[in-house]
C-alpha cells in the first residue's frame, strides 16, 4: 500500500514537472533582447505576419529597438534592424555570430554539404576560402567577358520574346554559373540542363520553406516521427 502511494505521488510530480517544462516553452529567456508578448508553447508564432512581413518588423524595431528577439517554438530569433548593430555585430564579431539556425530538412537534402544552411566550423570556414579564391574582386575580373556575352543574348530575348522576361533572366544567371562553374552555357531557353537545375532548385526550395520543415525546426523532438507522418522528411 505505502508503495503504491510513493508511486502515485512520483507519478504526480513527474506530471507536473513535465506540464510546467512544456508551458515554459514559447516563453523568452531572461536577459534576451525585448520583443512582442508570447503565448506558452508557441512563443511569437501568432503575431508573424504572413505578408510584408518589413512594415511589421520595422514597427517592433520602433517600439523595442535596433536589437529585439521573437520566440518560435523553440527557437529564439535575434532581428537586427540598424546597419551599425548589423555591422558591430557580424562584421566586427563575425567569429561568434556567423552560425547558422539548424535547418533540419534542408540540411537533409544536401546531407550538409551545402554552405548556404551548412554550420559555422572548420567545414564551412574552407568552403568560404574555396569561394573566396574563385570569387574575390581580382578574378571577378576575368568574368566580365562571360557577363557581357549573357547580357547582349537576355537582351536580345527581351526584345524578341518580352512575354517571357523571367525566363530570360533565369537563363542569364544559370548561364553565367555554368560558364563560371562548368565552362558551358545554357544558350537556350530550353537547355535541359538549366531544366534540370532549376527543377533542382524549385524542389529544394520547395522542401526548405515548407510548414513541415518549419515545425521540425520549431520543435526538433517532432524530428523522431517517421517518414509516414512527416513526408517531407523522405522527399528530403
Amino acid at each position: 500500500m505505502e508503495q503504491s502511494r510513493i508511486s502515485i505521488v512520483v507519478a504526480c510530480i513527474t506530471f507536473v514537472l513535465i506540464v510546467g517544462r512544456i508551458l515554459r516553452l514559447g516563453r523568452r529567456p531572461p536577459n534576451f533582447p525585448p520583443g512582442p508578448p508570447t503565448l506558452p508553447i508557441i512563443g511569437n508564432i501568432h503575431v508573424l505576419p504572413q505578408k510584408d512581413a518589413h512594415v511589421q518588423f520595422n514597427k517592433w524595431a520602433k517600439g523595442y529597438g535596433p536589437i529585439f528577439s521573437l520566440i518560435v517554438g523553440t527557437q529564439t530569433f535575434i532581428v537586427l534592424s540598424s546597419d551599425v548593430v548589423v555591422k558591430d555585430l557580424l562584421d566586427k564579431r563575425g567569429a561568434i555570430y556567423s552560425d547558422r539556425m539548424d535547418a533540419y530538412l534542408a540540411k537533409l537534402c544536401s546531407e550538409d554539404h551545402h554552405m548556404l544552411t551548412m554550420g559555422y566550423g572548420p567545414q564551412w570556414r574552407m568552403a568560404r576560402k574555396l569561394l573566396n579564391s574563385l570569387l574575390n574582386v581580382n578574378v571577378a575580373r576575368s568574368y566580365v567577358r562571360y557577363q557581357m556575352l549573357e547580357n547582349k543574348q537576355m537582351m536580345y530575348e527581351l526584345l524578341e520574346q518580352p512575354d517571357s522576361f523571367l525566363a530570360s533572366l533565369q537563363r542569364y544567371a544559370n548561364s553565367l554559373s555554368t560558364s563560371m562553374v562548368y565552362g558551358r552555357r545554357t544558350p537556350q531557353l530550353e537547355d535541359p540542363l538549366m531544366k534540370e537545375i532549376l527543377h533542382g532548385l524549385e524542389e529544394f526550395s520547395e522542401i526548405a520553406a515548407s510548414f513541415q520543415a518549419a515545425l521540425l525546426d520549431c520543435y526538433p523532438v517532432l524530428r523522431r516521427l517517421p517518414d509516414f507522418i512527416v513526408p517531407r522528411k523522405a522527399q528530403a
